[in-house]
């Protein structure tokens, strides 16, 4: 999906990606080790993982914080995100290339 974003959405998408994160000694995102897929890593995060709170209810705050709106029940499956952004934001499935 492609999403658009105010110049003061994208800063408040930073902003809570950035506070979402523990920082080290030098202000960066502590690696904690190789990820599950690829080249990715896992960080170390603030706050602790919740069961009723997973990776796409994560997201779901983000998209809420730039000022795209998402309900958090829909937000627990990928394709549950995914649909709640096509009815409540109006965002469309967009090649990208």
């Amino acid at each position: 999906m492609r999403i658009r974003l105010s110049p003061e959405g994208f800063a408040r998408l930073r902003q809570k990606i950035e506070e979402s994160f523990a920082a080290d000694d030098s202000q960066r995102p502590q690696e904690l080790g190789p990820g599950l897929y690829g080249p990715s890593l896992f960080y170390k995060a603030k706050g602790q993982f919740k069961l009723f709170h997973v990776c796409n209810q994560w997201i779901a705050d983000l998209l809420d914080a730039a000022g795209i709106p998402t309900t958090p029940g829909l937000a627990i499956l990928p394709a549950g995100l995914l649909a709640d952004l096509a009815w409540r934001s109006g965002l469309s499935s967009a090649r990208i290339p």
